[in-house]
């Protein structure tokens, strides 16, 4: 069925259920297999939000990967409150999907996730920064500051973020 409804428009009445349903049963080919996430995204968004509080922490981590490739702005709240989720591996999903955002309210997130206890989501903050440099700048002076004061784990994980931007800048 998400094979026939991708080619109808986005906002085509019967798109919305089956791409929630392919979403909360983790159907890769189904959610993504639709044309328009960045307008069948909002709509599902009240039902997704139900979701997060009963979904097992896989589901959760697979509705922030559709949360991120929406590319849709109205996502970030809800991906900036996935972050504080108990799982380590949805706050690293939910992390990772900030890059396709490229929003600069994402920066405060990131500098977060780059003090997380979980290397998995420090790592997860640090690609975001390495693949939208636009974020990476935008976060420098934060960066920087975390460098000179942040708690150890923090000053290592903006350390080696502002090591690979500087071989980024001079490679």
């Amino acid at each position: 069925a998400a094979g026939v409804l991708s080619q109808f428009d986005p906002d085509h009445a019967g798109i919305l259920p089956v791409f929630v349903d392919g979403v909360l049963h983790q159907e890769k080919h189904s959610a993504f297999g639709f044309h328009g996430l960045d307008r069948i995204v909002p709509k599902a968004l009240p039902i997704l939000r139900e979701a997060l509080v009963s979904a097992e922490p896989r589901t959760r981590q697979y509705i922030a990967t559709v949360l991120g490739y929406s590319k849709s702005e109205v996502v970030l709240p809800l991906l900036f409150e996935m972050q504080k989720n108990a799982s380590p591996e949805v706050r690293r999903e939910a992390v990772g999907s900030l890059k396709w955002l490229d929003a600069p309210e994402c920066v405060p997130h990131l500098m977060r996730a780059l003090g997380d206890e979980v290397p998995e989501v420090r790592e997860a903050a640090r690609e975001v920064l390495l693949f939208e440099r636009s974020l990476a700048a935008e976060a420098l002076p934060d960066m920087l500051s975390l460098l000179n004061s942040g708690p150890p784990c923090e000053r290592v994980s903006v350390s080696l973020e502002i090591g690979s931007a500087a071989c980024r800048e001079s490679g």
